[in-house]
């Protein structure tokens, strides 16, 4: 079998780009965490993995090779490579500290997609009505609602093990999913002729200084969280109501306008994402839904912050409406694309902005309570091959790194706050504040007076020396 899903491709791209150096390990993984409160057999639960690794494609997914296109192909059957735990009687602070260095690990698993396969679990007992599981996934196989699907898979086979429930149906096949994919996003001409229109010419002056040394450690994240202001929320929400748009829109709207200051172009481009599950049964898949639409605003100095909303969700609609695979995007707006492969979607765009995933913090499972607690990682004694130094990426490859590294802003699932996510080793901690404080003014003023302009946010906004 050749090739990858169409909404696979921009991450196949930026992960060659980032691991010349490891051909077929994948650095960036989904990791899901889950404690249930139920009473489960681990007989039956032993049974339950093997299930859900028969009935979805993606839990046995090897590549033969990982170029830039790459051949793989499902496994019949495959051993799940999970690793089991009890703990009952532990006291607290040993539990704490056991799962604390499970979820590190797992933050930092590479996949060696040769070998496969791409993804491993944990499943604890902590007591007899008390368990923990750990899922981690290559974003090549995963995506971030894959791991609820997971979760839901695994305690409905452990139910049909011990009786208590009929089997689900089954879910898309990888070949399936292939089908549905490529007819949504057919690269036609009028579709390569927007994108061309909408994101050429190319250049992405880098937004911060980089400081970039053969020991700074490249897989390192910081983040820093908001709350925005609570009486900011119903004006925000009044805003998106006059727009005809969403909230979602309106924080995007202000990001849009945060770079058009800090850049000084009209015209910004933001990397966003989108479910990209229009159907139950790819709603029940493990396989990657997820797209990256391109969201090319332009805002001239005249344009009111009410209007900038209105052409962000202009800007919304048509990139979603013009959908293609990441490959046929940059080969349309990069004639040496393929020359130049693996190039990363880094290249296409000023800066990302994406919503968290959902927050299902409780589920309620045939009777059993599934909490999804916020971990806190506590790194191993021996952390050996849990981080990657820039000394060892080719020196033609820094840039890209430089640039994954740099600023996401991340708002939360319910709207009401947001994180600004980089890394801290590259980055200056203050620029980043000064970036996410210069983000929430924006915000502010569109909630207390849209009639403002672009072109007077930009007069407001500091530039940083190069």
């Amino acid at each position: 079998m050749t090739g990858l899903l169409p909404a696979q491709e921009s991450h196949w791209e930026l992960m060659c780009a980032l691991s010349p150096e490891a051909p077929g390990a994948s650095r960036f993984v989904v990791v899901d965490n889950r404690f249930v409160d139920a009473p489960l057999d681990p007989a039956a639960m032993r049974r339950a993995f093997a299930d859900v690794v028969r009935r979805h494609d993606a839990l046995r997914l090897v590549f033969d090779d990982t170029g830039v296109d790459p051949r793989l192909r499902i496994e019949p059957s495959v051993e799940p490579p999970v690793d089991y735990l009890d703990l009952t009687g532990r006291g607290e602070a040993e539990v704490a500290d056991t799962l604390g260095e499970i979820v590190y690990r797992e933050h930092h698993r590479t996949f060696e997609l040769t070998a496969g396969p791409a993804w491993h679990a944990w499943y604890v007992r902590l007591g007899p009505d008390r368990h923990f599981v750990n899922a981690c996934f290559s974003e090549i196989i995963a995506d971030g609602w894959a791991s609820k699907v997971f979760m839901e898979d695994l305690l409905a086979a452990h139910a049909v093990h011990t009786g208590d429930a009929p089997a689900p149906p089954p879910p898309l096949s990888f070949a399936e999913m292939g089908d549905l994919q490529r007819a949504r996003l057919a690269p036609t001409p009028e579709r390569l002729a927007y994108w061309r229109e909408r994101l050429l010419p190319l250049a992405r002056p880098a937004l911060f200084r980089s400081r970039l040394t053969d020991e700074t450690s490249l897989l390192v994240r910081h983040r820093i969280d908001v709350d925005f202001e609570p009486a900011l929320l119903p004006a925000l929400r009044g805003l998106a109501w006059r727009a005809r748009s969403s909230l979602f829109v309106v924080l995007m709207a202000a990001y849009h306008v945060l770079l058009t200051a800090a850049t000084g172009r009209e015209r910004t481009v933001v990397s966003t994402a989108a479910l990209g599950r229009t159907s139950e049964r790819e709603r029940r898949s493990l396989l990657p839904c997820t797209i990256d639409p391109y969201v090319a605003t332009t805002l001239a100095p005249g344009t009111s912050l009410l209007d900038a909303v209105a052409r962000t969700h202009e800007a919304m609609d048509l990139a979603m409406a013009n959908l293609v695979p990441f490959t046929a995007v940059a080969r349309a707006v990069n004639p040496g694309f393929d020359a130049a492969r693996p190039w990363p979607d880094l290249e296409l765009c000023d800066g990302n902005f994406f919503s968290a995933a959902f927050e299902d913090h409780e589920l309620s499972l045939g009777g059993m309570r599934v909490t999804m607690p916020r971990m806190r990682s506590r790194i191993p004694a021996d952390p050996a091959g849990t981080t990657l130094l820039a000394g060892a990426v080719p020196a033609e490859r820094r840039a890209v790194w430089a640039a994954y590294c740099g600023p996401s802003l991340e708002v939360s699932h319910a709207r009401d706050g947001c994180a600004l996510i980089y890394n801290g080793e590259v980055y200056d901690a203050g620029e980043a504040r000064a970036h996410l404080g210069a983000y929430l003014d924006v915000v502010r003023l569109m909630a207390t007076a849209p009639e403002t302009t672009v072109g007077a946010v930009a007069d407001r906004y500091v530039r940083t020396p190069a």
